[in-house]
C-alpha cells in the first residue's frame, strides 16, 4: 500500500479463550468501511502437572490472556504482510481481568508477567479497551452459530458500533456510551394509595 486513506486503523477483538477477530477500518469521503482481515479460533491447551503427570485445564483469565498475546502477534503479522507499520491500532477485549493486567504494572506471577511483557512490546496499554461480551464480534466463534449467522454483516463487516466512531473520538468515549445503553432502564413507578 503506497498511499493510505485518512483515518485508517486496525481493530483487534479478543474474545472468549483463544478467539480473535481482526478488522480493518477505513474512513474515506465521509464513509466508513470495515472488513474482516483475519480470524482465528483455537482449542484451549491443557497444562500438564509435572508431579502427578495429570492434565489440568488453564483458568479462563489465563486463556483470555493467551488470546490477547496471540492477537498482538496476529496484528504484527498482518502489518508486516501488508507493509503498514505506522497504522493506528486498537485492541478490544471482553475480559476485565486481562485488561487490568495489561493496563496496570504489578508483580504478577511468571506466566502472566511474561505474556504481559510480550503484549507491551508490541502495543501500548493506552490502545487496549473493554467491550461488553454481547458486542464482541470475536465471540461468534465461541458461541456456536449456524451458517446464516456466520454470514451476517457482524462477522464479515465488523460490529455495527465500530462504524459509529466519529473521527477524533476515542474508543473509550464510545464504550462509555455503549455501556450506558446496556444498563437496565429504570421504570418510573408511581405509588398510589388505594382505600378499600
Amino acid at each position: 500500500m503506497s498511499q493510505l486513506p485518512p483515518y485508517i486503523c486496525l481493530v483487534m477483538q479478543v474474545g472468549k479463550p483463544l478467539k480473535r477477530a481482526f478488522f480493518l477500518r477505513i474512513e474515506c469521503d465521509n464513509k466508513v468501511k470495515i472488513k474482516l482481515v483475519q480470524a482465528k479460533s483455537r482449542v484451549a491447551p491443557l497444562k500438564k502437572d509435572p508431579i502427578t503427570k495429570t492434565k489440568n485445564e488453564m483458568s479462563i483469565p489465563k486463556l483470555e490472556l493467551l488470546a490477547a498475546v496471540i492477537g498482538t502477534r496476529l496484528v504484527q503479522s498482518v502489518k508486516t504482510s501488508l507493509n503498514i507499520h505506522s497504522i493506528q491500532t486498537f485492541y478490544w477485549t471482553d475480559s476485565k481481568v486481562v485488561l487490568c493486567w495489561i493496563k496496570n504494572s504489578g508483580t504478577w506471577k511468571t506466566f502472566v508477567r511474561n505474556r504481559i511483557k510480550e503484549i507491551h512490546s508490541s502495543s501500548s496499554k493506552e490502545v487496549w479497551y473493554y467491550v461488553p461480551s454481547q458486542m464482541n464480534a470475536a465471540d461468534i466463534a465461541s458461541r456456536g452459530c449456524n451458517a446464516q449467522t456466520l454470514f451476517s454483516l457482524c462477522w464479515w463487516e465488523g460490529p455495527i458500533w465500530l462504524k459509529t466512531v466519529p473521527p477524533g473520538q476515542t474508543p473509550k468515549t464510545l464504550i462509555s456510551r455503549m455501556l450506558l445503553n446496556l444498563l437496565p432502564k429504570r421504570e418510573n413507578l408511581q405509588l398510589r394509595r388505594i382505600c378499600l
